[in-house]
């Protein structure tokens, strides 16, 4: 039997103070630790151009990362390098809006960078 998807909603913005965000530069997205959303997950919203390192209350998806949420009209990077940084085509992974399992960059993230289309 499958099992149930558990997402958690948290009521504060990743990466800004909920006072310094521009709504129109807010975004949502959706984490889980196993494919098809399964596993632990979050749901958050994201300040955009804002590195969100997989760090203390994330760390849990931290290098476990496989299936995201990318609400519509982001876009979002995932980086295996913290601070959201690249140093070839190999250590990021850029995806649109939509549900996504990670495949091939499965279990590397460790940060997160999204903004709007």
């Amino acid at each position: 039997m499958p099992r149930p998807i558990a997402l958690f909603s948290v009521p504060f913005i990743i990466g800004a103070h909920l006072a310094l965000a521009n709504v129109s530069d807010v975004g949502q997205v959706s984490l889980c630790t196993d494919y098809d959303l399964n596993g632990d997950c979050i749901t958050f919203n994201v300040v955009f151009d804002e590195c969100v390192n997989l760090q203390g209350g994330l760390a849990f998806l931290n290098s476990q990362l496989s299936s995201v949420v990318i609400q519509n009209t982001m876009t979002c990077t995932f980086f295996s390098n913290l601070d959201c940084v690249t140093n070839d085509d190999s250590d990021h992974l850029d995806l649109g809006s939509g549900s996504w399992n990670l495949n091939t960059f499965n279990d590397q993230t460790v940060a997160f960078q999204c903004d709007g289309q």
